[in-house]
């Protein structure tokens, strides 16, 4: 597959700047926000770094932009 104005490559490193993951994106889907339509992800493929046959493949549908509050991006708040 070609990397090209619809596809973006992520990285994410170790603390010691060791490579953990590498996920690339594909923008095949679209959102109206504002009146404006704007490219949205539709596939996100997730490869490990250390063992290269490790991969997580997320395909996204039936997208539609919802209101979340912060909470749920706060790990104080996760039951354990």
């Amino acid at each position: 597959m070609a990397v090209d104005d619809r596809c973006t490559i992520s990285n994410r490193h170790y603390p010691k700047k060791q490579l953990l993951k590498t996920a690339m994106f594909e923008y095949g889907n679209t959102l109206q926000l504002d009146e404006e339509t704007r490219p949205f992800i539709s596939k996100m493929v997730i490869t490990d770094a250390v063992v290269r046959e490790n991969i997580t493949t997320l395909i996204y549908k039936y997208v539609q932009l919802k209101n979340i509050p912060d909470s749920t991006f706060n790990l104080n708040l996760l039951k354990r």
